[in-house]
């Protein structure tokens, strides 16, 4: 719940900003691909690095996490026609070694959670790549700011029903949703600033 409330918190910032210097985030004609948009690229993969977390060590999770771009070539090659070459497959491979490198990973006892837990990191790194072909094919239009506020306000929504549906059965897996809505707070609010010229750097951090 708490994750929850940091990630529209976050989102509802970026709008209000957005409303004070006269931005249209154009969210009635964009609203459907801003849904879709924060729960395939923020509120599924939280949820799943979440629930890994309690089995698999942050160095394994990180390393998973960087498959991200191979899926984002094979998911290109397969719905937007791009050449999926040797070249990009080398570069991948480099980036996966690299995290491995300085994660240091050390040795892990294979189990079927185990198992579970790396699906599940899998499975957010698709839905990752998977939103950048959403977004390609079905949302170009949208303007970037109204997705970098609207999609975490839809993805906040989905959490919040997340950790109260968890909040007795899973006390654990609450926790853990809280560590990654620390990280998605800096990352809609202090990030997105960056990358859009929302508002100046010192107000985005301390918010």
């Amino acid at each position: 719940v708490t994750a929850a409330a940091r990630v529209i918190i976050g989102g509802l910032a970026l709008v209000a900003w957005l409303r004070f210097i006269r931005v249209d985030g154009e969210l009635t004609r964009h609203g459907r691909h801003y849904a879709v948009i924060g729960v395939l690229n923020s509120a599924i993969p939280f949820a799943l690095f979440a629930w890994a977390a309690l089995t698999l060590p942050a160095s394994y999770s990180a390393i998973l996490n960087a498959t991200a771009p191979l899926f984002s070539a094979l998911l290109g090659a397969a719905w937007l026609g791009e050449r999926f070459t040797l070249r990009k497959l080398a570069a991948i491979a480099v980036g996966m070694a690299g995290v491995a490198l300085v994660t240091r990973a050390g040795p892990l006892v294979v189990d079927a959670r185990v198992l579970l837990a790396t699906g599940a990191c899998l499975a957010a790194t698709f839905c990752y790549a998977a939103t950048g072909v959403y977004v390609k094919r079905h949302a170009s239009a949208a303007p970037p700011r109204g997705v970098a506020a609207w999609s975490q306000v839809a993805a906040g929504a989905v959490l919040l029903g997340i950790g109260f549906a968890k909040r007795t059965q899973r006390p654990a897996f609450g926790l853990a949703l809280q560590g990654t809505g620390v990280a998605t707070l800096y990352l809609t609010v202090f990030a997105a600033a960056r990358l859009f010229s929302l508002i100046s750097p010192v107000p985005a951090f301390g918010l």
